[in-house]
């Protein structure tokens, strides 16, 4: 949604050209008064944002208007009822990040305004006065105070873009209207406390009739993930993205894991979705699963291998229960043939990411594997499993005290490769005392890096195996005390090894380069 806005809102410069001779620009100034109303008059566009502004002419004259960007004066507390009347051409506003309450009247007159922005506006409870817009195409009342959308919300028919994630006071949308915005393409719910109202259903099902929608988010309850129109929905062509989070009644998602920073195919699954029952229908049209703060679920593969055989991308946060991601019983068939990207955080009873032997057609495009802070994993995978990893590229693992090995069994001499890896990172694991028993084949490996692994005390790495290692990078104590094979192992991996970098303060303590794993801990967007 961010990028359509700025795409639509035309860049504010003050070059001094002509056409640059039109244009207002007092940003990020500290003003605290508006510039004489006598300069608005001759202007095609004006932006004051990120200034102190706290009032605004009562009825400027700006007939030549197209652009006016008053986004970010925080002390803004009103608008003047008249202010609108002369802006007759006015085509984008940006009111972004201002403590309005509410809209005057004079706004209705703005027949060409195209794009309304009201983005963090905290204070706006209503958005009355915006039926007589009707060449709006894009409104943005995202992070927004509103209560309620007005009826005359569906006079808007030429809508394309409506924003209303993160309204947390949302509590009132006549079901019908959204059948009137038939042109809408981007309909946006997340984190809305309409959601978790009782008309949310009917409003949700009627968003099915928009045959335009391309990308839609929003939070679902449990008794609407069975609808069969749901599905039907997600099954359309013309859908290319959707994040749909699955939530139960009374459920206020953490913030942090909310917005993602590209669009796809998202299902989130919360705490108290049901997930053998009623997820794991609109699991089979997503390719980004996110699990979070749920208490039932032991495993992945227990949503079932035909349910996640679209899957590209799994991240799971803080599950209690969670024993492992794949056990073999569950996955008699090939299962996550299409994953890429396995991210596990603060899952405190995590034993293995696969229990068992690996099962053919399984993992065989994972690019990515992140482990943090789970701890009482002990190992992450059998060499058996090991094989079916032939794209896998990266390797993190941080903070799990109690691991001992990264594979479990002999991985031989050199048999059994990961042809793609590239860089290993393992950090903070105190009991690990060997990555795997043997050599394996690293064609690829360019970097290892290693943190804070006292017992660890052989690579089990060869020159002949790992031609292309550039770098290792850990602690000299730690890497005075390493035991090697051979002298000329030894003598080669000396001259690449490096110092991890080190902050160093005043008093002479040191701290970790970084204070927090090197992960994603957000989904925000610019």
């Amino acid at each position: 949604m961010h990028d359509v806005i700025r795409d639509m809102a035309i860049k504010i410069t003050s070059e001094s050209t002509e056409r640059g001779r039109r244009f207002l620009v007092r940003t990020s100034l500290g003003l605290e008064d508006c510039p004489q109303v006598e300069t608005w008059e001759v202007k095609d566009r004006i932006s004051l944002m990120n200034n102190n502004i706290r009032f605004l002419p009562d009825e400027p004259k700006c007939t030549e208007l197209s652009t006016l960007v008053l986004r970010g004066n925080v002390f803004l507390k009103e608008i003047p009822q008249s202010f609108f009347k002369q802006m007759k051409n006015l085509r984008v506003l940006d009111l972004s990040c201002t403590r309005i309450v509410s809209l005057p009247p004079s706004i209705s007159e703005l027949g060409s305004l195209q794009a309304l922005i009201l983005r963090f506006c905290r204070y706006l409870q209503s958005v009355d006065h915006a039926g007589g817009l009707k060449q709006l195409q894009l409104l943005d009342l995202s992070c927004t105070g509103i209560v309620g959308l007005p009826r005359e919300i569906e006079q808007l028919t030429r809508l394309r873009r409506l924003n209303l994630s993160g309204t947390f006071h949302l509590a009132c949308i006549p079901v019908d209207i959204i059948v009137s915005l038939s042109l809408l393409e981007d309909l946006e719910m997340r984190l809305s406390s309409f959601s978790r109202s009782k008309e949310s259903k009917a409003f949700i099902e009627n968003v099915g009739h928009l045959n335009h929608l391309t990308h839609f988010t929003a939070d679902i309850p449990n008794d609407l993930c069975t609808s069969s129109q749901l599905e039907e929905f997600l099954l359309r062509d013309k859908l290319k993205s959707f994040h749909l989070r699955i939530v139960g009644r009374g459920l206020i998602v953490p913030p942090f894991l909310v917005e993602p920073k590209r669009r796809g195919r998202y299902l989130d699954i919360t705490a108290k979705a049901n997930v053998r029952r009623e997820a794991v229908g609109l699991l089979q049209h997503a390719e980004i699963l996110n699990l979070y703060y749920h208490d039932e679920v032991r495993t992945i593969s227990a949503m079932g291998a035909r349910n996640l055989k679209r899957l590209k991308e799994c991240e799971v946060w803080q599950c209690r229960k969670m024993e492992n991601v794949v056990i073999t019983e569950e996955a008699e068939e090939g299962i996550l043939p299409e994953l890429e990207i396995l991210r596990l955080f603060y899952l405190p009873n995590l034993k293995s990411i696969w229990e068992g032997n690996g099962t053919p057609g399984s993992f065989g495009r994972i690019k990515n594997i992140t482990i943090i802070n789970c701890a009482n994993v002990m190992y992450l995978f059998s060499s058996n499993v090991l094989q079916l990893l032939n794209s896998l590229e990266n390797l993190c693992i941080e903070t799990c005290p109690w691991m001992v090995e990264i594979v479990r069994g002999e991985v031989g001499n050199g048999v059994i490769a990961l042809p793609k890896l590239r860089r290993i990172v393992l950090k903070e694991l105190q009991e690990l005392n060997r990555m795997w028993e043997g050599v394996l084949s690293l064609e690829s490996l360019q970097a290892i890096e290693v943190t804070s692994c006292p017992s660890l005390r052989q690579l089990a790495i060869d020159i002949e195996k790992t031609p292309a290692l550039e770098v290792i990078e850990g602690e000299s104590e730690w890497w005075n005390s390493l035991k090697w094979q051979n002298d000329s192992n030894m003598s080669h991996f000396q001259n690449i090894f490096k110092l991890e970098d080190r902050l160093v303060v005043q008093d002479g303590d040191t701290f970790d380069k970084y204070f927090t794993p090197n992960c994603k801990l957000g989904r925000f967007s610019d």
